[in-house]
């Protein structure tokens, strides 16, 4: 009986494929292998702290497999096996931690096992990821500066904010000013103009996450001063002096607030009035700090009180007045006691 070509064609192609693949790479379920391969860990919240992936070491050899070293694709990867030799046609259990901190967006990492077998000296699981924020690690109060009443200002406040989604900005108190976050610097924008009465003033800055599926609020409060610019002692006690002798020397020192925008710097210390029992000796100008030095002219027996009021011109050609009390007590050689 005669075949003809045509009909043995189809049966000579299979035969060839089944040939290409059995001399081919070990099937990923045969032999040494992981399963599953890799894990979706889906959206990952920054604020949940480390997640983990399980997976199983198969060995379908004739012979134990000893796994010599974990390699982690990166640090945020920690790989961990409860066997490093599994027997044949026995299994391992593989944890794969990842941290997803300082991390956004989508991420794929990897841990490699390496293995003491000839035919399957690496095996591999991917991990997959959506980072979609960061912990807000931002102090909860902030300083922003020493103004003159209705000073317009236009200030950035770094904070201590990491993300990869926007923030919705909603602001109470100081109608005069106005708030952004700027996504770029990680930071608020402050502009507009300070309260025209003199003292302390405070507003909240509430941030809450837009544009992501995890949430996340903070609100921050920001203070300043308005019309004070230097930090002193308003009331000085010297003790008791010795009355016998009518100069005894004395400090009062200023120093400046720290403020995120620009310090105006000083440009002369004036003296505008002191009682007639103190005397004037010199001022010393620091970068941030004033030392001005006085000493008593007398000293009277009991209660002595002297009072002090001077000007600071800074470059800016603003003024700040500064105004302290001094107190002593004077007592006769015998009777000091300080």
């Amino acid at each position: 009986m005669k075949l003809r070509v045509s009909a043995l064609l189809p049966i000579i192609l299979s035969l060839i494929f089944v040939g290409i693949v059995g001399c081919g790479r070990p099937s990923v379920s045969s032999g040494l292998f992981v399963k599953p391969q890799e894990a979706e860990l889906g959206v990952v919240d920054g604020n949940k702290g480390v997640i983990s992936a399980e997976f199983e070491i198969v060995n379908q050899l004739p012979h134990t497999v000893r796994i010599a070293e974990i390699q982690a694709g990166c640090t945020c990867i920690a790989a961990k096996l409860n066997t490093h030799s599994i027997p044949a046609n026995g299994t391992a259990k593989l944890v794969v931690q990842f941290d997803p901190a300082g991390t956004f967006g989508r991420k794929v990492n990897q841990a490699t096992l390496v293995t003491d077998d000839r035919d399957f000296p690496r095996l591999r699981v991917d991990l997959y990821a959506d980072v979609v924020v960061q912990h807000l690690k931002s102090e909860t109060n902030y300083l922003i500066g020493s103004f003159w009443p209705g000073e317009r200002i236009d200030i950035e406040v770094p904070l201590a904010i990491q993300t990869s989604q926007q923030f919705e900005v909603k602001k109470s108190g100081c109608d005069g000013l106005s708030v952004e976050f700027l996504f770029d610097s990680s930071s608020i924008r402050i502009f507009g103009n300070v309260p025209g009465e003199p003292g302390l003033f405070s507003f909240n800055v509430q941030l809450s996450g837009t544009g992501g599926e995890v949430s996340e609020e903070m609100t921050i409060t920001f203070q300043g001063n308005c019309g004070i610019r230097w930090l002193y002692d308003r009331d000085i006690y010297l003790g008791h002096l010795n009355r016998s002798e009518s100069s005894h020397p004395f400090q009062i020192e200023l120093r400046q607030l720290e403020s995120i925008g620009q310090r105006p710097g000083v440009k002369d210390v004036r003296i505008v009035s002191l009682t007639e029992n103190i005397s004037f000796v010199e001022s010393n100008l620091g970068s941030d700090t004033i030392a001005m030095k006085f000493e008593t002219k007398e000293v009277l027996d009991g209660p002595n009180e002297a009072t002090v009021t001077s000007e600071i011109l800074h470059n800016d050609e603003s003024i700040e007045t500064v105004t302290v009390n001094v107190y002593f007590f004077g007592n006769s050689l015998n009777q000091a006691t300080e």
